[in-house]
């Protein structure tokens, strides 16, 4: 007679087999995330980092532990449509034409003072809550109301004219484009 409590059931066998390769993985992961680090360098000098041991003159080098900051997840807002009064106090208002008038496009300026003046044209006006930025090579040169500057002691070379207009929301209304003009100077060595 065959003894009932020594033969597991079919289905028990299945799930064992299932579950027998989760558990290596699981107990290899966290060998593999603790691989160590090694630093060597090649012929050129060159500093060379790897987790595969070289075989000659590798330093293993100590990582300092990771900062971990647990982040709380934002709490969910209720947002209520807006009134028609907040509707009429903030219009996106629509600008036709943004140009930068003055310098030209390539044109070439002389001064030992490195003096600029950038004017911008705008129509229609530029509206209150907006922002209008002028920028020469990225930076903003202008107070953000301004439709132009003049800019002292301007290095020589080629520069780049930018103009945009950003509404009160964020949204760039408008963009002009960009130009370039090269500032011609007397070095001080001539």
């Amino acid at each position: 007679m065959l003894d009932r409590r020594c033969v597991e059931p079919e289905t028990t066998q299945a799930m064992k087999r299932r579950l027998l390769p989760l558990l290596y993985l699981s107990l290899w992961l966290p060998l593999a995330a603790m691989a160590a680090i090694y630093q060597t360098k090649d012929e050129n000098g060159n500093i060379i980092y790897t987790d595969m041991p070289p075989q000659e003159n590798a330093e293993e080098i100590a990582l300092p532990e990771l900062n971990v900051l647990e982040t709380e997840r934002p709490k969910s807002e209720t947002r209520t449509a807006p009134t028609q009064s907040h509707k009429k106090s903030a219009p996106n208002r629509t600008y036709e034409r943004l140009t930068i008038s003055a310098p030209g496009n390539d044109a070439v300026i002389r001064s030992n003072q490195g003096q600029v003046s950038i004017n911008v044209t705008l129509s229609p006006a530029l509206s209150r809550q907006d922002t209008l930025y002028i920028e020469l090579d990225g930076k903003q040169v202008n107070d953000g109301k301004a439709a132009s500057v003049t800019l002292e002691n301007v290095d020589r070379g080629s520069h780049t004219v930018s103009a945009y207009i950003r509404q009160a929301d964020g949204q760039q209304a408008i963009a002009a484009e960009q130009i370039v003009f090269h500032l011609k100077r007397h070095s001080a060595l001539n």
